[in-house]
């Protein structure tokens, strides 16, 4: 698949585009549900340039800020998230659900990688930790309640979708410490399609809540991040 080139109208840094060193196409494209009318979500990594510490007048100056994060939605349907690669690894780290996926995006969703790219993505292993048991079922829980929680009775089916996915995914990062973000790709379309009645998007994100809790303890994740490698991963790769 080939790499989206960030457009002028962004209003991206202008080092930024030579400086990613991995791009993505993650949402329902990542997880096996997209449609022909679904969104492109893109999302990148890059390394800002160092802060200009030498030229710094403390005091008079405005406060230095690194590079953290940019958000673009434009052109209908596309929408770009780009991280410096210190934020991207950190939130990887604390086991935030979306990005923390994306270093298990299936090949597919690769649309550009330089080799430090590559090898984050395959240093993948080193950020799952239990941790993330409450950052995806307290996402889940979220979800299912503004699914069913609808005054007219009805299912919303996107969140009921996310709720049922995010549920899927905490277990299979329980079960094995990875993730095949499509492995249960079928039933999530049938979600989305409205094939699920209320009752059972609801039993299945509640049973499958207690389920992971219930595996949590015999998990091969650790019980913490594992900071002090993933620190020395991220200072090999920018050094």
């Amino acid at each position: 698949m080939r790499a989206e080139e960030f457009p002028p109208e962004a209003g991206l840094p202008d080092w930024a585009p030579e400086s990613t060193l991995l791009e993505l196409r993650m949402g329902s494209f990542a997880y096996g549900v997209d449609t022909e009318t679904s969104d492109r979500d893109l999302l990148a990594v890059c390394v800002p340039p160092p802060l200009p510490w030498s030229d710094f007048l403390p005091g008079f100056d405005p406060p230095l800020r690194p590079f953290e994060t940019f958000q673009w939605h434009g052109s209908p349907g596309v929408d770009w998230t780009v991280y410096g690669i210190g934020h991207y690894v950190r939130l990887c780290l604390e086991n935030n659900p979306n990005l923390l996926e994306s270093l298990y995006a299936p090949a597919d969703c690769v649309l550009r990688a330089k080799p430090v790219g590559r090898a984050l993505r395959e240093a993948r292993s080193l950020f799952p930790h239990r941790g993330l048991i409450d950052r995806y079922l307290g996402a889940a829980a979220t979800n299912l309640r503004s699914a069913i929680g609808r005054p007219d009775g009805s299912v919303d089916r996107r969140r009921a979708y996310h709720a049922v996915r995010l549920v899927d995914i905490a277990e299979a990062f329980v079960r094995t410490g990875e993730v095949d973000l499509r492995y249960r790709a079928d039933r999530w379309r049938a979600i989305r399609a409205g094939e699920w009645p209320r009752e059972k998007v609801q039993a299945e994100a509640e049973n499958g809540i207690a389920l992971v809790r219930e595996l949590a303890p015999g998990s091969p994740l650790p019980v913490r991040p594992r900071s002090e490698p993933v620190r020395n991963l991220l200072l090999g790769l920018t050094g």
